[in-house]
């Protein structure tokens, strides 16, 4: 598969990824995704960080929702993206109770409600774990299309670290690259731990 990609754009990119993660189980999902944050919790990247950004996961992405509540018991301040669909801007909020917080929004999103809305500037993170569909070893990546993330890590600073999160079958050998584009530092698998180049 890796070698077919080289030569598709994007949307077949997106595509084949989206297929190949179908084809995982609920239990592969849950099982690979546990292996990450496994690797995530020894790492200094996570006892380091006192507040962390984190996507919450929908679908056949790596399942965030149990790291989300661990790493909130364990006192660490987790910031959640909401997209602001008229901007494309994301706007970040802390969460403090996982379930009462969050709610299905924006384009299926789970997503920090009005109500309990709690804006924080981005530079108050000291880890951000990244989503996408596709990645490459030396850091480049392939969203979904909307282009918020690539908005919101160009005006981050670049000494906090951008940690992909991604399951192995996402980790290709060359991504389309666009002068807008900010390459992640490094990427989780259920495998390894990648330090980008």
């Amino acid at each position: 598969m890796k070698k077919e990609l080289t030569f598709m754009n994007k949307p077949q990119i997106r595509k084949e990824i989206i297929a190949k993660r179908n084809e995982l189980s609920k239990e592969q999902i849950l099982d690979n995704s546990e292996k990450i944050f496994v690797r995530l919790y020894s790492s200094p990247l996570y006892k380091n960080a006192d507040t962390i950004m984190n996507y919450v996961s929908i679908g056949n992405e790596v399942f965030t929702h149990d790291f989300i509540q661990r790493a909130i018991s364990e006192g660490k301040k987790i910031l959640v993206p909401k997209c602001e669909p008229n901007s494309r801007k994301i706007i970040l909020s802390h969460v403090i109770d996982f379930e009462r917080d969050l709610e299905k929004g924006f384009k299926g999103l789970i997503e920090p409600k009005k109500e309990t809305l709690r804006p924080v500037s981005s530079d108050e993170s000291d880890l951000i774990l990244v989503p996408g569909l596709a990645f490459t070893k030396a850091g480049h990546r392939l969203g979904y299309g909307g282009g918020y993330y690539d908005r919101f890590l160009a005006g981050i600073s670049k000494n906090i670290p951008k940690v992909a999160l991604a399951f192995e079958l996402q980790i290709v050998d060359t991504l389309p690259v666009e002068s807008y584009d900010i390459p992640m530092d490094f990427i989780l698998t259920e495998e390894r731990l990648i330090q980008c180049k």
